[in-house]
């Protein structure tokens, strides 16, 4: 199908290992589905709330139980924080994963319900500004466990909604992503 998308920017966009530096308006014509253009949209806006974005890749069909997504990449050397967001729409995200490098460093762990931020869960920043790292998020029945180059880090619940609701993974912020799969086990 072929959809035309309006969208007008002022910011560099990496995606799919390409740059875009976008200082007006633009249309385009793309042959995807009507979710993947969607979904693009909705990176582009997004990046608008949270700084660059790093990697959108859009998902027909959700996770399913014993997929692996890995990311490898660095922290940018200023960083204030990164995330990653496993997105279902505009309004829900099912798994929000916010390491920050201001204030107390932690990474901030939660999810998005109706437009609404649920109870956030912490845990200490292992990350520096500046540093590379390995990063893979392995789907189980019902939660991700994640790990931190090669470390298991912590199990996260899906607390709102099932894993293949999932359309799209999100990373915007201070990152660079050098390399992003989704495998099965």
């Amino acid at each position: 199908m072929i959809k035309q998308i309006n969208w007008q920017l002022n910011y560099e966009i990496q995606f799919h290992s390409r740059s875009y530096r976008t200082v007006e308006s633009y249309t385009a014509f793309m042959l995807w589905s009507p979710a993947i253009c969607a979904f693009l949209l909705l990176a582009l806006t997004g990046a608008s709330q949270g700084g660059k974005v790093a990697l959108v890749y859009p998902l027909e069909a959700g996770f399913h139980r014993r997929s692996v997504i890995t990311i490898i990449g660095a922290v940018d050397p200023d960083a204030k924080d990164f995330r990653v967001d496993f997105e279902i729409d505009g309004s829900n995200i099912l798994f929000h994963f916010n390491p920050r490098f201001y204030g107390p460093k932690k990474i901030v762990l939660t999810a998005k319900s109706n437009g609404a931020w649920q109870k956030e869960k912490y845990l200490n920043n292992p990350l520096k500004p500046g540093s590379k790292f390995k990063l893979e998020f392995r789907c189980q029945e019902d939660f991700f466990k994640i790990y931190l180059n090669g470390k298991y880090l912590l199990d996260f619940k899906a607390r709102v909604h099932p894993l293949n609701a999932v359309r799209a993974i999100g990373i915007y912020g201070d990152v660079t992503v050098n390399k992003f799969s989704i495998k099965d086990m």
